[in-house]
């Protein structure tokens, strides 16, 4: 359907450099067991650090680990917009023509008199992609897992995103504050200053 922003594709070999990058951009990471998305640290969401000595010091231990950034602490709400898995979607979708989470964005953001924010920060992931935004002030948003639409999930508060490589009446909290009048404050991460 929409070609979408230009996609960060991540393929680390130095996964300190990448981490320290993340940082660098005020998102708080912490080291994730190899190959996998959890966390080799307790109370992760609160020892996710921005500091570059202590990246060093995690990374120099696990050099082979993960990155994980900690949505809630870096003021993010990522995305995370799959692909059909070669799935037929569900009626509404099919009959819409969408394929995958970008086309079902995509439309939802078009029921709503809006377009999907162009230029945000995405990430290439191996089943899709991931759009980070600046989370808004004062309100916190929630993670979900296909509420939003089909192949749609939200990560914020609560959550990490990995850094490497529905029913209408549920959608409606995180789309107003991306697609209503509100939206505006829930701008793409590169531009919040982050």
């Amino acid at each position: 359907m929409t070609p979408g922003p230009p996609i960060v594709h991540c393929h680390p070999r130095n996964l300190l450099h990448e981490a320290i990058a993340a940082a660098a951009r005020g998102w708080p990471v912490h080291p994730l067991r190899p190959y996998t998305k959890r966390p080799t640290l307790r109370d992760w969401e609160r020892r996710a650090s921005t500091d570059t000595d202590q990246l060093a010091r995690w990374w120099t231990l696990q050099p082979a680990a993960n990155i994980g950034i900690a949505c809630g602490p870096a003021g993010l709400v990522v995305l995370d917009l799959d692909t059909g898995h070669g799935q037929t979607p569900p009626a509404p979708w099919a009959e819409r023509g969408a394929a995958g989470g970008a086309d079902v964005l995509a439309l939802l953001a078009t029921d709503g008199g809006r377009t999907v924010p162009a230029g945000t920060y995405t990430v290439a992931t191996p089943s899709g992609r991931h759009l980070y935004f600046a989370a808004p002030p004062g309100i916190r948003l929630a993670n979900t897992a296909g509420r939003l639409g089909w192949r749609i999930d939200s990560r914020a508060a609560g959550w990490r995103i990995q850094r490497r490589t529905g029913h209408r009446s549920r959608r409606r909290p995180l789309l107003r504050v991306l697609f209503a009048g509100a939206s505006d404050q829930c701008v793409p991460a590169d531009r919040a200053g982050r």
